[in-house]
């Protein structure tokens, strides 16, 4: 949630690790990107067959790797570690 960024940021974390929500519910963390700026976010991506996956690798999705990446990072994301 928002008032966890907040929580992380506030203890004097450089950075906050997002994952599924960036799949999940990519307005809400673009909302994010904007209040507490894309430069204090790590980006995880876990990935199967080019397809970023969620839920412990339970769900893959439809979204390729490199679309997804490529969105955040037009939107200022600079730091990304994929699994």
């Amino acid at each position: 949630s928002a008032k966890d960024v907040r929580i992380v940021i506030d203890s004097g974390a450089l950075l906050a690790t997002v994952g599924s929500i960036a799949v999940k519910e990519p307005n809400t963390f673009t909302g994010w990107l904007q209040e507490f700026g894309a430069d204090r976010f790590f980006l995880g991506a876990d990935v199967k067959d080019r397809k970023i996956a969620v839920g412990g690798w339970l769900e893959t999705t439809n979204e390729d790797v490199f679309d997804f990446i490529r969105r955040y990072a037009s939107a200022g994301v600079m730091q990304v570690f994929c699994t």
